[in-house]
């Protein structure tokens, strides 16, 4: 029988269903445009959860270069496909991405799905998302601001939990990533959602591999 977990769900059945909820939400609508003040005309952009490429649409139209996207939902990626035809959709989940070795983006976005990921897999999701973005490129993170680390049963499938904390501090456990803006996210109706624990924003952070370490000479 097939394990219960986030992973599974998602491959099977669930993320399918998350893109069909979400057809009706555009919550990147209230952010996306601050990604613009981090890609120069022609940079790569992967997006993780790209749904149907809604948004690497729009980068693309704002001159952005080579755009991939990746969701575990195939039916997200096939009629992204018919919508988007400039885009390079690709099934898959963020713990084990459908990119080559050696194959790198100037930015990639983690949009709002952390919170989703079995805690047995978060390590390989930093590593991953490390794998692919470039020396000196940007990682985007979109998800919940929990002041604390919290769980709660996934509204929408039975038996998984889901996870609240502030994500970036996974980067920035190492040195070469450094937060350089948080943005709060809020609703165009309400403002921030008026418990903490689910509020919402945006990280961006920068890599620079060998930025953080101050050079030593032997007379020091």
């Amino acid at each position: 029988m097939t394990e219960v977990n986030q992973k599974n769900a998602f491959e099977h059945g669930e993320g399918d269903a998350w893109y069909q909820r979400s057809l009706t939400v555009d919550l990147e609508r209230t952010y996306r445009d601050r990604l613009l003040d981090y890609v120069r005309p022609g940079d790569s952009v992967l997006e993780v959860g790209s749904s149907d490429g809604r948004n690497l649409s729009w980068l693309l139209a704002h001159g952005v270069g080579r755009c991939c996207g990746i969701d575990p939902s195939a039916q997200a990626v096939a009629e992204g496909g018919l919508r988007h035809p400039s885009l390079d959709l690709r099934v898959g989940t963020a713990d084990r991405l459908p990119v080559a070795e050696g194959e790198t983006f100037d930015l990639v976005w983690l949009g709002f799905f952390l919170y989703l990921v079995d805690r047995a897999l978060l390590t390989k999701v930093v590593s991953e998302t490390d794998r692919v973005t470039r020396d000196g490129g940007t990682v985007v993170i979109v998800d919940f601001d929990s002041p604390q680390l919290r769980r709660r049963p996934y509204r929408h499938c039975d038996g998984l939990m889901s996870f609240k904390m502030d994500y970036s501090t996974l980067f920035t456990a190492f040195p070469h990533y450094v937060v350089v803006e948080k943005v709060p996210i809020r609703d165009a109706a309400v403002g921030l959602a008026e418990k903490a624990q689910d509020r919402i924003a945006l990280w961006i952070l920068k890599k620079d591999l060998t930025g953080a370490y101050a050079l030593e000479h032997d007379d020091d």
